[in-house]
Formats: C-alpha cells, sequence, structure tokens
C-alpha cells in the first residue's frame, strides 16, 4: 500500500520497499546497484545513499517526511 499524499519539502515522495528475509534483502540490494550497502538504505531524489537508521531518520525529519 502506498501513500503519495505526504511528500517533502522539495516535492520529493517516500517510497518504502522491505523484504522478509536477508537474501530478498540482498537481492533487492544488487537490483539497485546497492551492492556495497547494507540495509537500512535511503537513495535520495538527487541520488545520494545514506546508511544506518539513526541518519535516515534525521534526513526524513529535515526534509519534511518524517516528525
Amino acid at each position: 500500500m502506498f501513500d503519495d499524499s505526504v511528500r517533502g519539502l522539495s516535492g520529493q515522495i517516500l517510497t518504502v520497499i522491505h523484504t522478509f528475509s536477508n537474501d530478498g534483502t540482498r537481492n533487492l540490494l544488487d537490483i539497485f546497484d546497492l551492492r556495497d550497502n547494507v540495509a537500512p538504505v535511503l537513495v535520495t531524489y538527487d541520488d545520494k545513499i545514506i546508511e544506518g537508521s539513526d541518519e535516515i531518520i534525521s534526513y526524513l525529519k529535515i526534509n519534511g517526511l518524517a516528525k
């Protein structure tokens, strides 16, 4: 289920993709060319890669996508 009514300060939309297994996560990271990364990973609208829960939450708050 997607809710595209929440938009960031620059109009960006947050899309969350999750898996139910380590293999699924690894496959998904590989598909998005994030072979050197581990979950959680956030790819921003300007292709910046942010890793780690604290860093991701901070970025989302700064950009109006989380409270």
